[in-house]
């Protein structure tokens, strides 16, 4: 991992360019803190009946290997970080600009503000993926959780724009609605 915390990466907001810049120790320092919240993770899971996920958690010696400090990975990572924070102020922005349609159509609202509720437990999933080191099936789990909130937002967009602009589809409604799905089951099947 680029950054072995979150949602800071290596503890600070802006993450470090050197090496010469972290503490001695700052593997062991990292592999200790994902311990702990691992065994947060896997207590929780545990009490909702995933016992053999929270061992493959707590037993994997993999779940607490701390990679060398590689800049490239980790200003990767943290622009990863900073473009999903950007998302969700704009986010933020048009669940509350969609109470202007409440009246109209509540659908759109109550749809962004799903979108809102999605993008934070998104966020909190991309956490969990750090802290798991890339546990097998997070990283789908986050991927198919991120194309479900591109799709909810554009059909929100549609939706708010139903019946204000006319549109002449060539091959008809038929048509789009097939390359839609064609395009949805390109991305699902690169995850």
């Amino acid at each position: 991992m680029g950054c072995p915390d979150w949602p800071r990466c290596f503890g600070t907001w802006v993450p470090p360019t050197n090496a010469s810049e972290l503490p001695a120790n700052y593997q062991e320092i990292y592999s200790q803190k994902r311990k702990a919240k691992n065994d947060r993770l896997a207590e929780t899971l545990r009490r909702m009946g995933f016992e053999a996920t929270a061992n493959l958690i707590t037993n994997d010696p993999a779940m607490f290997e701390e990679a060398p400090f590689n800049p490239l990975r980790t200003w990767i990572e943290y622009g990863n970080r900073l473009i999903g924070v950007l998302i969700g102020f704009f986010i933020f922005i048009t669940a509350v600009l969609s109470f202007r349609y409440f009246r109209r159509d509540p659908a759109i609202t109550w749809l962004s503000v799903l979108a809102l509720v999605l993008v934070g437990f998104e966020g909190w999933l991309g956490s969990i993926v750090v802290s798991t080191n890339l546990l097998p099936g997070t990283i789908t789990v986050h991927m198919l959780l991120a194309i479900a909130i591109v799709c909810l937002l554009i059909y929100v967009v549609a939706r708010s724009y139903d019946g204000l602009v006319p549109v002449k589809l060539k091959g008809g409604k038929t048509s789009v609605n097939a390359l839609l799905a064609l395009g949805l089951l390109l991305s699902v099947g690169q995850v």
